[in-house]
């Protein structure tokens, strides 16, 4: 870990903190005891099941992680979660999962690395999208964003062509790295080719529908935290926060979403009205499940393991 990485969990430790230090810890240990234990279990239970669907698809897509032997495969998942606090947002848990494959199945790092980024890209687009949605359809955000929009329409015409000079200079600027680099690039993504060849359409709808079930389950997941603590909230405005957390996790600013994410939760959820206590409480009951689950991962990495090269398929009859 160099020292951008500890500045970042120090970033995100200190807004995990500050939301302490605004905290009312007596009303926050009251909403504990209230917890509805029935709902906190179901939404541990949507957690593992979203977990499970990531497994199953990076196994779908990916030929050599397909080639792992499942009771090592799901090891090195559970054992992914273990290392997200080593690097910013979700990255450390991927850099584990490709580092895994790769040793694992012999045949490099770049094709688990970008299907792993593939699939994560497509999940990322389309939790902004729906994001972006909810928040221009949904009335209760409009005073979040009507001050932009109001802004960019005083805008003078110069800047509309400013932009539209700086997006053709990008597009210029793409072709020629890409005519410099192209050919490399190329052939450092030999490796991805056999994944795209067994990218039948079948197999690529199966992975759409994959990806949109995480994202349900994600979204259910949130619901189910907000219903332990008993608070009503309009499905599409719970979705909505659910997606921003969800995107503030993949955001490499601190070490797994450490305090991002909790910030993003509490500042939404009291900006709709909900309690400061409540807030903080939902917050770290979605943070519990993947503690849990890195507390699992680090007790599986310490454990004993097989030689990388017996855990795939081709070793074993």
């Amino acid at each position: 870990m160099n020292a951008k990485h500890i500045l970042k969990l120090a970033f995100g430790l200190s807004l995990l903190a500050a939301l302490f230090l605004m905290a009312d810890f007596q009303a926050l240990a009251v909403m504990v005891q209230q917890m509805h234990w029935g709902y906190g279990f179901a939404g541990f239970a949507a957690f593992a099941a979203t977990s499970a669907l990531d497994m199953w698809r990076l196994r779908m897509a990916s030929p050599s992680a397909a080639q792992i032997r499942w009771f090592a495969f799901c090891r090195m998942h559970i054992e992914s979660y273990a290392m997200a606090p080593l690097l910013p947002g979700h990255i450390g848990v991927d850099a584990y999962r490709v580092a895994t494959i790769g040793r694992g199945s012999g045949k490099g790092y770049v094709e688990p690395a970008v299907i792993l980024f593939g699939l994560r890209v497509f999940s990322l687009l389309t939790m902004l999208g729906l994001a972006v949605a909810l928040f221009l359809a949904l009335p209760q955000w409009r005073a979040l964003y009507a001050p932009f929009v109001q802004g960019l329409m005083l805008l003078p015409a110069w800047g509309a062509a400013l932009t539209g000079i700086a997006t053709l200079l990008s597009v210029v600027l793409g072709w020629l790295v890409w005519h410099r680099f192209g050919q490399r690039v190329q052939h450092r993504l030999a490796g991805v080719h056999q994944a795209w060849n067994a990218l039948t359409r079948s197999r690529l709808m199966r992975l759409v529908a994959m990806s949109f079930a995480m994202i349900v389950l994600r979204i259910t997941t949130f619901l189910l935290t907000l219903q332990a603590f008993g608070i009503e909230m309009d499905i599409w405005l719970g979705t909505s926060v659910a997606l921003c957390a969800a995107l503030a996790w993949l955001l490499p600013l601190s070490p797994a979403g450490i305090g991002v994410r909790e910030g993003v939760i509490v500042g939404l959820l009291v900006w709709l009205g909900i309690a400061y206590a409540p807030a903080l409480a939902v917050a770290l009951l979605a943070r519990a499940y993947f503690v849990l689950f890195a507390g699992i991962g680090g007790v599986s990495f310490l454990l004993p393991k097989t030689d990388a090269k017996l855990a795939t398929q081709e070793n074993h009859p």
